[in-house]
């Protein structure tokens, strides 16, 4: 795929997904558009020029965290992607952040499983959000087994 028919491609998902949640979608100048959730944790979306790739990402929380172990928890978590619907936690050195983060081949998407996988991904990171916040110990997420499928809605869900 060449850059221009990426963008064009993504920017085309983005319309049929702004049809469905009334809300104004497209990748800005740089490749990037952000969408929001009910719970109020925004989706940044990239693709990157030339990568044939679609990238989401979800600040959590602040990082470092007090807990020396945290880190290695989070880990455990994403093994394998089973807790968290195929995300991934890593830490944005740049913004000090705990970020949820998944990426997808452009080839493998068509606009019914991006906008799927974008609704996916932002009720993924609304309730790992939601979890850290509350509890605060990464120890007590070890109890869920999967993440809950989406209800079917996309942001602003």
């Amino acid at each position: 795929m060449q850059h221009a028919n990426e963008t064009h491609i993504v920017n085309s998902w983005l319309g049929d997904l702004a049809h469905q949640i009334d809300t104004p979608l497209m990748l800005n100048e740089y490749n990037v558009c952000a969408i929001g959730h009910v719970s109020g944790i925004d989706c940044i979306i990239e693709a990157p020029a030339t990568h044939g790739l679609v990238l989401l990402r979800a600040a959590l929380l602040p990082w470092p965290r007090p807990d020396a172990q945290a880190a290695e928890r989070f880990l455990e978590l994403h093994f394998l992607g089973l807790k968290t619907g195929g995300a991934s936690f890593a830490i944005d050195a740049e913004e000090r952040e705990l970020v949820l983060w998944m990426s997808r081949r452009l080839a493998a998407l068509d606009s019914n499983s991006f906008s799927n996988m974008v609704a996916e991904f932002l009720e993924q990171a609304a309730w790992w959000k939601n979890i850290l916040l509350a509890d605060g110990d990464p120890n007590a997420m070890s109890t869920r087994s999967t993440f809950p499928a989406a209800p079917g809605s996309a942001a602003q869900v």
